[in-house]
């Protein structure tokens, strides 16, 4: 209510919908919602349950730490700090 209030698109991404779109290519599809914002800008983008983008430790079966998508989240939150408007 308050963006449509204020005349900004609100665009919503979750991790449940970026993974069920992409698979394990989550930092390509956080990438391309930030390229949805950055052409609809001035926007918001609000990222549901962002802590599930990259979690603190991968899980045990895979033996993971997350490190690497605590990187690829990293990625992509750099590439949003380059996106006007958002």
């Amino acid at each position: 209510r308050l963006c449509r209030s204020l005349g900004l698109l609100l665009l919503e991404v979750s991790p449940h919908e970026l993974s069920r779109q992409h698979g394990d290519a989550i930092s390509d599809g956080f990438r391309l919602a930030l390229s949805a914002a950055g052409r609809s800008a001035p926007c918001v983008l609000l990222i549901e349950s962002a802590e599930e983008l990259a979690p603190a430790a991968g899980s045990e079966e895979e033996g993971g730490s997350g490190a690497a998508a605590r990187l690829a989240l990293l990625d992509a939150l750099r590439a949003a700090s380059r996106v006007q408007g958002v």
